[in-house]
């Protein structure tokens, strides 16, 4: 079964109501990073998942 958009944010907003630091680390990205990470199929279940696929959608 394949995970939807909706699902995907709806991950990655509890992921950050559960982390401060990388809640305020988001706040600070450009815009198009915000919208990647929220439609990435890649799940982040760590600060350290977080960060490092921000960081990839950086250097694109």
């Amino acid at each position: 079964m394949s995970v939807t958009h909706s699902e995907r944010r709806n991950g990655l907003s509890d992921f950050l109501k559960q982390h401060e630091k990388a809640r305020e680390y988001y706040g600070t990205l450009p815009a198009f990073v915000r919208e990647k990470l929220e439609r990435s199929a890649k799940p982040v279940q760590t600060e350290q998942d977080f960060y490092k696929l921000a960081e990839s959608f950086l250097e694109e």
